[in-house]
């Protein structure tokens, strides 16, 4: 498969590399210091001691606690806060570097949480050896072989979509463990999410997976306004959300292939989709070789989905981390990306000009980068973003309330997954480990408790050139086999040789320019207005946000430039998506305008339902307005039947969705999405979603009439012969997991038949 791949995408990368080296990079000299580990700009790291350069300096005191100095006076000793269980085994990490020291022992006396995050996954698999606390974490978001969606104020499945993390998570837990109740646990769980997944989330275009993250639907805007509605965020194909799932895919297929190879069974069921065909995918709808990255998101219209030009950093670092990308495809990453001294950002180009504050997604995507940069031949990258972490990580230390940084365990991880290069798999431990030039000497993990194994790993050198590797004096692969039991030893030395050349884009971070303001006097006729973005005025976010170029997009193609201030759309034939982007310094695609669909006549049939059945509802106390709607619950019209005629001139190719009263958040206080089954003669077509508005939507905007905030669903594709169809709206409950039952409640006025071009 990998090969096919190359073969195909081979002419692209050759194309653009000279462009990639040239353009994106700028080879950065490591200032070499005797004493020093990592320095910039912004920062010294010292083997004791860490200068913030603003006067504040960190220095070890001992091997667990940190003296904060200002112009050399010590104001306070920060100490770990022991939160750990007493049952819990540890491993111990020690180096000649009493900082280093200090920083991963801080957080080794800090447990993996006391409740499950979003981030919870990720710190399981920064750390699967955290102990019984991290599966104790995964059992409780579990419920009858469903991942229980967290409650916020916000939104929840299928808007945000995050149950690959929880098995992703759950298959390192195995791998250490071997635990064979939490694999017939992990099989219930794949088949049914999988299964639930792909009924209800499946985009009709491209066959991915859409909902987001939950870090794109905080308080905080990092999307357009016209994004925010639940609606546009459930259509929308989160690059994350997609390689979280082959993530867990591959995961599920390597235990099964290593258990096979050992003559036993897993015992894992067939998911509802496969690895190799997601993996295809990806590369043919989210690889932008000219930008030299994966794009973040699809995003718009379903029928045809924008790519936006910004890469989502934590699903790109997640991506080679995993192996999903060609090695010269993460070389180019690496090296095309905008790594600055503070960290990487989360989003390259930056999404908000106005959006500066660091979040624990921030925190994650610059801890998975460093492991990210270990896996790929640039140790100049790689010395950048572990020094860019440790700096970070003193900073939330200092500015956090309880002396702790945004992520659990983030250094104990790069520890883990970069220094050592740690793999785990059914058979055993792998290791390709990988040491920043800054830090020669030795480093050793000792108590490390690996199924029926202790083990102490001693690392020797710097670069990530081995040059030898011992287990218990004996030469030996960089394995460590599943099968051992009592105490070993692994020693492996590295080349003190190793190359610090590399390629390091540290230019300030871009700003995407925001979608031009656009009114649409006509169906077919707009203006652009000018605004901050297509004006000239810059951001004080970076100062690079300048005029653009605005470009016009049809069903998520690129058309032409526009260079009048006037728009008027041909005399479409078919019905069309119509969206303006702005292009800027001849590379940067901002975010588009909201979608215009513009529809032909005769191409639009509109079935209401309060013609076909009872309409009015209790909900909308205005009775005049509740006539126009038809409530749907598992009491009330729980099937909406009809009928519709199609003549033999207008039969083929049509976009179905149902226009409905998305304010009901109001009413669905758990924010929890209702879901109707939709069939065509009798033959299952697909599944609405209708996504409802927050609380917190309410909050943001109080004087909007919840009455009067519709949206359209999902839009399903089917095929219409000519001649008469029978149409059905049937109550759908897919697991009261995801969606509550006495909240799957529809308000609709209509559903809406367009016909595509064939």
């Amino acid at each position: 498969m990998a090969e096919k791949l190359y073969r195909h995408i081979a002419p692209l990368l050759l194309l653009f590399v000279a462009s990639a080296i040239t353009e994106g990079c700028s080879h950065i000299e490591r200032i070499r210091h005797a004493d020093k580990v990592f320095h910039c700009d912004v920062y010294d790291i010292y083997p004791d001691s860490i200068n913030l350069h603003n006067g504040v300096t960190l220095r070890a005191d001992g091997d667990t606690a940190l003296m904060v100095r200002v112009e050399g006076n010590t104001i306070r000793t920060i100490r770990p806060e022991t939160s750990r269980d007493g049952d819990d085994v540890r491993f111990v990490f020690s180096s000649e570097y009493p900082v280093l020291n200090a920083l991963v022992n801080m957080e080794r006396e800090r447990s993996i949480g006391s409740s499950y995050s979003f981030s919870t996954p990720y710190e399981i698999y920064l750390n699967p050896f955290a102990g019984s606390q991290a599966y104790g974490l995964l059992k409780d978001r579990e419920r009858n072989g469903y991942v229980v969606p967290m409650e916020t104020r916000r939104y929840s499945w299928p808007v945000i979509n995050e149950d690959a993390q929880w098995i992703m998570a759950a298959c390192e837990l195995f791998n250490v463990k071997d635990d064979r109740k939490l694999l017939k646990k992990i099989g219930e769980v794949a088949e049914n999410v999988s299964v639930e997944t792909r009924r209800v989330c499946m985009s009709p275009s491209n066959g991915l997976i859409t909902g987001v993250p939950r870090y794109m639907t905080g308080t905080y805007s990092l999307l357009p306004e016209w994004m925010n509605d639940p609606a546009m965020l459930m259509e929308t194909v989160s690059f994350t959300t997609n390689i979280a799932w082959w993530w867990a895919l591959s995961s599920l297929d390597r235990i099964t292939a290593s258990m096979a190879g050992k003559k036993e069974q897993s015992h894992l069921p067939e998911t509802a989709f496969d690895s190799d065909s997601l993996r295809t995918t990806l590369f043919r709808e989210f690889w932008n070789p000219a930008q030299g990255h994966f794009s973040g998101m699809l995003y718009g219209n379903a029928l045809g989905p924008i790519q936006l030009s910004a890469s989502d950093n934590l699903g790109q670092a997640i991506a080679i981390v995993a192996g999903f990308p060609l090695s010269e495809m993460s070389e180019m990453i690496m090296g095309m990306t905008s790594s600055p001294a503070t960290g990487i950002s989360l989003f390259s180009p930056n999404l908000s000009a106005t959006n500066s504050q660091r979040t624990v997604a921030e925190a994650l995507a610059q801890t998975f980068w460093a492991i990210a940069a270990s896996r790929c031949d640039n140790m100049t990258t790689y010395e950048a973003a572990v020094g860019s972490l440790i700096y970070t990580i003193t900073n939330d230390i200092l500015s956090g309330r309880h002396n702790l940084p945004y992520v659990n365990q983030p250094l104990t991880g790069v520890v883990l997954r970069g220094f050592y290069g740690m793999t785990t798999t059914f058979d055993g431990l792998h290791f390709n480990p990988a040491v920043p030039m800054g830090m020669p000497g030795t480093m050793k993990i000792e108590n490390l408790h690996y199924r029926n194994a202790q083990l102490t790993v001693i690392l020797h050198g710097t670069g990530n050139n081995m040059v030898s590797c011992m287990l218990d004096g004996k030469e030996s692969e960089p394995f460590f086999p599943a099968s051992e039991e009592g105490a070993h030893t692994l020693e492996i030395t590295l080349s003190d040789g190793g190359s610090d050349e590399g390629c390091i884009n540290s230019a300030v971070p871009r700003v995407l320019a925001e979608p031009p303001s656009t009114i649409w006097q006509t169906p077919r006729e707009a203006t652009f207005i000018p605004s901050r973005a297509t004006s000239g005025a810059s951001s004080t976010f970076s100062g690079n946000r300048s005029a653009g170029v605005r470009y016009l997009f049809i069903d998520g193609v690129i058309i032409e430039e526009m260079m009048t201030s006037h728009y008027e759309l041909f005399d479409s034939p078919d019905v069309v998506n119509v969206q303006f982007c702005t292009l800027t310094e001849n590379r940067w695609m901002g975010f588009s305008t909201a979608p215009h669909i513009y529809i032909p006549p005769g191409k639009e049939k509109i079935v209401r339902l309060a013609d076909v059945v009872r309409g009015g509802t209790r909900i909308i106390e205005d009775k005049k307005l509740a006539g126009q709607f038809a409530e749907s619950n598992r009491n009330k019209n729980p099937r909406i039947k009809f009928e519709i005629d199609i003549p033999e001139a207008e039969s083929g190719r049509y976009a179905v969705d149902v226009h409905y009263l998305n304010g009901l958040g109001i009413v669905n206080s758990r924010r929890r999405s209702a879901v109707r089954r939709l069939g065509v003669d009798g033959r299952i077509a697909g599944v609405f979603v209708f996504p409802q508005l927050s609380a917190a939507d309410w909050d943001n905007s109080p004087d909007r009439e919840w009455q009067n905030q519709t949206a359209y669903t999902n839009p399903l594709v089917v095929n219409l012969t000519p001649g008469r169809h029978v149409i059905e709206l049937r109550y759908y409950q897919p697991t009261p997991v995801y969606v509550d039952p006495t909240a799957n409640t529809v308000l609709a006025d209509y559903v809406r038949f367009l016909k595509l071009k064939d």
